[in-house]
């Protein structure tokens, strides 16, 4: 079952952010500039540039993680498996 989840998790990243720029372009930009005003942003290419700095560091994680395998962080912290391995 935890698999499952893992693989849900998985899933949900890849496919809903991967869609996130497309889905942001149909809103009416007005909406759209709220959404990107409340994250902190002026502009919607300033947020996107957050979200895909977060992509690159944190997918490798992520899927690493559930695989249950160790992962060296380039921040060097060093990220163990469920059963502490290093």
């Amino acid at each position: 079952m935890a698999t499952n989840y893992k693989q849900r998790t998985i899933n949900f990243l890849e496919i809903e952010w991967a869609n996130y720029v497309s889905r942001f372009s149909r809103w009416p930009e007005e909406y759209g500039l709220e959404r990107v005003n409340k994250q902190g942003y002026a502009l919607f290419r300033d947020m996107l540039a957050h979200i895909v700095a977060w992509w690159e560091e944190a997918m490798p994680i992520i899927v690493a993680l559930a695989e249950e395998r160790a992962v060296h962080n380039p921040h060097s912290l060093v990220v163990p498996t469920r059963d502490g391995e290093v």
